[in-house]
This record gives C-alpha cells, structure tokens and sequence, in this order.
C-alpha cells in the first residue's frame, strides 16, 4: 500500500514519474525479488539436506552437553549471532542457523518467543556493526 502511494505520489503531485523511470523501477524490484527467492530457496534446501541428517539435533546435543544453564546457551547464541550477522545478510542467516537455533532452543527450555526475537535483534544488530575487514 505505501509503494502504491508513492508511485501516485511522485507520478501525479511532484511529476518526477516517467515511463522509462518506472520501468527501470520495475526491473530493479524484479531482480531484488529473484536474488531474495533464490536465499530463501537454497535456505529450505539446505535446511531440509540438515533436517535429513539430524544435524541440528546433533549441534543442540553438543550445546546442551558443553553448557546447561540456559542463560549461557542465550549468551552463546547471542555472540554467535552477532558474528554471523556481521558477515551474512539477515534473512539468509536467519534461514540457515533457524532449525538448529530452535533445537538448542527447545532442548534448554528457553521459551520461543524469546529465542525469536532474540535471534532477529542480534543478527540485525551485527548486520549494522562494521565488518572488521571494511
């Protein structure tokens, strides 16, 4: 609703809108949208090949092993999660750690609205803190 807005906005009340602008726009969306599916394909793919092979039951198993207060399996994913959003883009990261996030996750008991948003806040807030090698 709001790019439909300003498509009328910039077309009709400040007149910058033209036919070749619009298209560029429109091919400029499409090709954004297409390297998007394409994350979030590979992401279900790889998370299915992970799926397949237990391996997020294994990395929790591992997790739960080497700490069980689940406050410093939070703190561990935290640290874990910032590093990989400094690196990595936030939907294709959240797509690949997911299923093994959520079964550390469930195997400590941490409750998974908390574990939801405390991932999302730590892969955005690396994503904004300056890569080392930059």
């Amino acid at each position: 609703m709001a790019g439909l807005y300003t498509l009328l906005l910039a077309a009709f009340v400040y007149r910058s809108l033209t036919w070749k602008i619009l298209g560029n726009v429109l091919v400029a969306t499409a090709k954004t949208t297409g390297v998007v599916m394409l994350v979030v394909a590979a992401a279900g793919i790889l998370g299915w090949a992970l799926a397949r092979e237990r391996i997020p039951g294994a990395v929790a198993d591992f997790a739960l092993g080497a700490v069980s207060n689940p406050t410093a399996i939070l703190l561990m994913l935290i640290l874990m999660l910032l590093v990989l959003g400094t690196f990595m883009e936030t939907l294709s990261a959240l797509a690949i750690t997911a299923p093994i996030i959520v079964g550390i996750g469930s195997g400590a008991g941490i409750d998974p609205l908390l574990l939801g948003l405390v991932t999302v806040l730590s892969l955005s807030i690396g994503m904004i803190c300056p890569c080392p090698s930059a």
